[in-house]
């Protein structure tokens, strides 16, 4: 009973700030609030990232810059700006 008590009690602060990152970052982009939306959004993709089964120590460009999986994923972001995961991978020291 313990354990799960302690299991509820992390996991609730996690789920919620989940929850609330969601329209902080579109509240913080909306008003061109870079100190708050940039560290939410970055915190939001390396969390994707996890999902995506990498480490999450890295944003989702950096990993898919140096990996093999999810090579759609890549030449859609690399579409979008130009060399993308490869200046993300190289920028937080993936390569």
């Amino acid at each position: 009973m313990k354990k799960l008590l302690a299991v509820i009690l992390l996991w609730l602060p996690f789920s919620l700030a989940s929850i609330i990152a969601v329209p902080v970052l579109l509240w913080g982009i909306l008003t061109e609030q870079e100190s708050i939306w940039r560290p939410v959004g970055r915190a939001m993709d390396k969390l994707l990232a996890a999902l995506l089964g990498f480490s999450g120590h890295f944003t989702l460009s950096a990993e898919l810059g140096v990996g093999e999986k999810y090579q759609w994923l890549r030449k859609f972001l690399d579409w979008v700006q130009k060399d993308h995961c490869r200046k993300a991978a190289v920028d937080e020291g993936r390569i």
